[in-house]
């Protein structure tokens, strides 16, 4: 039996990246390096958060996963511009009740796809089934 489960942008990640990103750049000062040698540190942080918010948080990405079908066997990854992409959960996938991060190895072969999920970053329920279907393997949500 398959389910299928509909991603929405997360605010909660988004503050999580600022937050991640801020840590390291409020300690850019303090570093025994040149200035632009910090400057470019800095500049690299500010394009790698614009990145993962407009990417991972915002799902405006093109490669953006914005859902997921998840079936007894395999999961299908629904990206922004209309591909899917199938694959199978890794074991070191992570399911806590406040984050999940799917490790997606996709059966074309190449490196695996991360999803990070955030309990604002689909409906509540659907978010419950989908944990209790990742830690109890093949066995029906309840």
């Amino acid at each position: 039996m398959s389910q299928h489960f509909q991603f929405k942008p997360s605010r909660y990640l988004a503050v999580l990246l600022g937050i991640a990103h801020g840590s390291v750049l409020g300690i850019l000062p303090w570093l025994s390096l040149p200035f632009w040698a910090r400057l470019l540190l800095a500049a690299v942080l500010l394009g790698s958060l614009g990145y993962y918010l407009w990417r991972e948080a915002g799902l405006r990405a093109a490669d953006s996963c914005i859902g997921l079908v998840y079936a007894t066997e395999a999961v299908t990854l629904q990206l922004c511009n209309g591909e899917q992409v199938g694959g199978k959960i890794a074991p070191d996938s992570l399911v806590t009740p406040l984050l999940t991060v799917l490790r997606i190895v996709p059966e074309a072969g190449g490196g695996t796809r991360s999803v990070v999920l955030l309990a604002d970053s689909m409906d509540r329920e659907a978010f419950r089934q989908l944990r209790v279907r990742l830690q109890w393997g093949a066995q029906d949500a309840r």
